[in-house]
């Protein structure tokens, strides 16, 4: 840690995801995402074996007293606008058609937050509407308030939600820390062509590092 012309530059892993300022976030852990179970999703091919850290690094944070945040996506034709619409109508087969499987919002079975890490007691769990957590939600006022300095970014996926989270946690004045074997996508390459990206601006480290210096503070 350094001054510069009196704010504090935080300049290492362990200063930055000291329980007394960070949050995990848990960025879209729904079935719709992760599959039956986290073995048949589309955007878990990247890190296949990422449950069992997953399930770590969180009962870590909640034993280190650091909040966990959980985002769950809904999808509303009527909230977006013509190019959202554009970019949404790429992920089908034939974009004239449009996208037949975003109808209304959805809090059925597949948009629930998968059983092996669902939120418990405590949790927040904040609903959006694009990929990432911060446009139209109050993701920085429940940062804010509770004096978070680092979001510890976990989830789904590399190449969208998580870089542009860590794009945005920068200038909204957060540090970003990825969770390098916590993150995933269905596609591999895209995943660590922003992983490389993400190390030239943002901090990266393991679930085991992060939950090594948890685990000096669990209570």
């Amino acid at each position: 840690m350094y001054e510069f012309r009196g704010r504090e530059v935080l300049t290492t892993v362990e200063e930055m995801v000291d329980p007394r300022h960070a949050a995990l976030l848990v960025y879209d852990a729904t079935y719709a995402s992760c599959g039956d179970s986290f073995t048949t999703g589309s955007f878990m091919r990247a890190v296949p074996d990422m449950l069992p850290r997953w399930e770590r690094i969180i009962e870590a944070a909640r034993q280190a007293g650091v909040p966990v945040i959980y985002t769950r996506v809904l999808l509303c034709l009527d909230a977006y606008s013509g190019p959202f619409l554009r970019y949404l109508s790429k992920f089908v087969k034939d974009p004239t058609e449009g996208i037949p499987w975003v109808e209304t919002e959805d809090r059925g079975p597949e948009n629930q937050i998968v059983k092996e890490i669902a939120p418990q007691p405590g949790d927040i769990v904040m609903e959006k509407y694009f990929n990432n957590a911060y446009t139209g939600t109050a993701f920085d006022q429940i940062l804010k308030s509770r004096g978070i300095k680092t979001i510890v970014q976990t989830g789904i996926s590399t190449e969208s939600g998580i870089e542009n989270n860590a794009r945005w946690a920068i200038i909204a004045g957060y540090y970003p820390v990825i969770v390098t074997d916590c993150v995933n996508s269905g596609y591999p390459e895209m995943h660590a062509s922003s992983l490389r990206y993400m190390e030239r601006s943002a901090d990266l480290a393991t679930a085991d590092e992060i939950i090594e210096i948890w685990s000096r503070h669990s209570s």
